[in-house]
Order: C-alpha cells, then sequence, then structure tokens
C-alpha cells in the first residue's frame, strides 16, 4: 500500500524492455538524498527498474545487479570507468524479509539518506515516517501481462519528473 502522497500519474509498459528503458531515463532524475519506494506484488519488475536505474546512472549496461533480498543491502559506489560523470552513492535495498520496520534503524538506511540515492523494494514494510518525501511507484501487472506504473510523490516530485513523464505519457 502506498502512503498518501497523491497520484501523479500512471503510465502504460508493454514489456520488460520498454519498462527498463523507461528507468533508465528516470535515472536521469534522481539524486543523493531521493528515496526510490518500488511496490507490487512478486514478480511485477521492482527490481528489473532499480537494475535499470543502476546501470543507467553507473553507465554500465552489463553491471551485475543482484537482488537484494537476502543481503537486504546491496551498496554501489562511484567506479572510476563512469567517465566524469559522478553518480550519488546508491543502496538498493529490499524489504521483503525485514520482521520489523525497527530493524532499518541498525542498517542505517535514515543516516545513508543524508547522501545517497536509496532504491527501496517493498517499501511497505518500513516505518512510514521515512518515506514522507519519497518517490512511489506501485507496478500494477495487468491482465494482459502489460504493466500499469502508478507514481506518486508529493508536489516537488511532479515538477521534477515533468519532462520524464511527458516521454513516457503519451
Amino acid at each position: 500500500m502506498i502512503p498518501s502522497a497523491p497520484l501523479i500519474a500512471s503510465l502504460h509498459c508493454e514489456s520488460e524492455a520498454h519498462l527498463s528503458h523507461m528507468a533508465a531515463d528516470l535515472a536521469g532524475f534522481l539524486e543523493a538524498g531521493d528515496l526510490l519506494a518500488l511496490s507490487g506484488p512478486l514478480g511485477a519488475g521492482k527490481t528489473v527498474l532499480a537494475r535499470s536505474v543502476i546501470c543507467s546512472l553507473f553507465e554500465q549496461t552489463d553491471l551485475e545487479v543482484p537482488s537484494p533480498s537476502f543481503t537486504l543491502v546491496q551498496a554501489y559506489e562511484n567506479p572510476p570507468e563512469t567517465m566524469g560523470k559522478n553518480p550519488p552513492p546508491l543502496w538498493h535495498v529490499d524489504l521483503y524479509r525485514l520482521q520489523n520496520p525497527d530493524d532499518l534503524i541498525e542498517l542505517g538506511i535514515e543516516d545513508a539518506l543524508d547522501d545517497h540515492l536509496i532504491l527501496m523494494e517493498w517499501p511497505e514494510r518500513a516505518d512510514p515516517t521515512l518515506l514522507s518525501s519519497a518517490l512511489f511507484i506501485e507496478i500494477e501487472i495487468r491482465p494482459d501481462h502489460r504493466r500499469l506504473l502508478h507514481v506518486h510523490g508529493q508536489s516537488p516530485w511532479a515538477d521534477r519528473l515533468a519532462p520524464w513523464l511527458s516521454r513516457h505519457n503519451p
């Protein structure tokens, strides 16, 4: 369930390749201090979206991006191969196995938000106060197996994402 952040847009996604393209484009609008919260049922495409953002930010299409389902957090720093581009340090977090929202304190996510970009799968398991300024993408699986991305966030997100939304919301 998405917190009470307003709906910004609902975007149709035709395939996994289309989702990857949309996510890679979204990467250019994310920065340190942002939390991108990804929700949806198992197999919806949360990890596909996160992988595409990470590969785009670090300009490495062949970067190995394992799912953090068992480690809970997978950290990425700015490798020298980014050719002058300076992406923020990034944490890819998967809360599927999290038993208690208080366990997030031990992970240090609140502190990491000061200077990291956080991509969080299963944000429903987090303390809602951590998510107050997050951008939410809820992935809905349609009966025809296409995806519908419901984008939620406070007003600064709508303004910041306007170019991205205009490219992907015909």
